[in-house]
């Protein structure tokens, strides 16, 4: 069996569909985007990389969008419950 005509590990990607999300002011996060299809959660911080958090529901990116900081939301209830990985 030849490489292109291998099967892929994990099943059929899903496409990327990334919405930026709009943001206050923060001191901690530069961008924030969001694949809704896949619940992942990208968050770009300053200045120290960008990550994307696995499995964050819609719900609670609502409520990250209406916190009235979003570094502290992030720390308090993103980064404890949903495993990240960095991206950039």
């Amino acid at each position: 069996m030849s490489a292109d005509q291998q099967p892929r590990r994990g099943g059929p990607r899903q496409a990327e569909n990334w919405v930026t999300l709009p943001l206050k002011e923060s001191s901690s996060i530069a961008a924030a985007a969001y694949d809704q299809a896949r619940q992942l959660l990208r968050l770009s911080y300053v200045p120290s990389g960008t990550y994307e958090y696995l499995d964050v529901p819609p719900p609670v990116v609502i409520r990250f969008l209406n916190a009235s900081s979003h570094g502290r939301f992030v720390n308090w209830h993103i980064k404890p419950n949903y495993r990240a990985r960095r991206v950039g």
